[in-house]
């Protein structure tokens, strides 16, 4: 099924919505607090970084696909980081502030690429199970029928997610890395602004979004200890492995 036909099927906009909520019954405050080690993570943590999957992960379909755009021309720069090192020269940033620090920066938009599109290579396998669910007449909102559609995707490919996703969360907790790397960012985007002819609007939608992705995924992780931060990469790394597996 193409990406296209998928994103005009009417059924799409249900297994979206159904994800969505998913999203938020793997993480609610009940099923964290089943792990004792966890129960301590404070919960406007829990909330923003749920928030943070919805909104990255997988937003409404309008969201959606304005995220696909911007996602495809970030793609770009990822898989040509040639395209954004000749702007690095004129950012008038002394190199020994961001040398050492642009090899992370792409290696954090691979990471937030690669949980992006790991989560949405599922779709055409959750879309085939979702619509048989939906023509027996079962509502694919509820988890347990849910689940069924997530014991569709392959054990390598859940796993791909969840260490992408993983090692996003890491690089975010890094503050003198994400600081940086905002610094460069925000340069790189004015400078590509100034130089229209060269780069196009969706260029620079794409490296905003990059620049979003880590400015709302510091939020999650500002007010917190090393040790919670720790403590939250580990829980998302332990809680989606456990959520797969009681899937299966």
């Amino acid at each position: 099924m193409q990406t296209l036909e998928l994103k005009s099927d009417p059924d799409f906009s249900k297994l979206i919505s159904a994800y969505r909520k998913n999203i938020r019954d793997k993480y609610s405050l009940d099923r964290i607090k089943l792990y004792p080690k966890y129960a301590h993570i404070r919960e406007d943590a829990i909330e923003r970084m749920v928030s943070y999957f919805l909104e990255l992960l997988y937003p409404e379909l309008k969201e959606r696909i304005e995220l696909d755009n911007a996602f495809a021309s970030l793609k770009g720069f990822v898989q040509n980081p040639s395209k954004l090192f000749g702007l690095i020269g004129s950012l008038g940033l002394s190199l020994w502030r961001i040398g050492k620090y642009l090899p992370k920066a792409f290696q954090s938009g691979i990471a937030a690429l690669s949980s992006y599109l790991a989560a949405h290579e599922f779709e055409c396998q959750l879309l085939v199970g979702a619509k048989e669910k939906i023509n027996e007449g079962k509502d694919i909102l509820q988890e347990e029928n849910f689940k069924k559609l997530l014991a569709l995707i392959p054990f390598a490919e859940a796993e791909k997610f969840r260490k992408d996703t993983v090692s996003l969360f890491r690089t975010l907790s890094n503050d003198e890395l994400v600081d940086r790397i905002i610094l460069i960012l925000d340069s790189v985007i004015q400078k590509m602004k100034e130089k229209s002819k060269l780069y196009s609007p969706q260029d620079i939608n794409g490296i905003e979004l990059g620049l979003s992705i880590l400015k709302k995924g510091k939020q999650i992780l500002v007010s917190l200890s090393i040790e919670e931060k720790e403590l939250v990469i580990d829980a998302i790394n332990q809680i989606e492995k456990d959520y797969y597996e009681s899937c299966l």
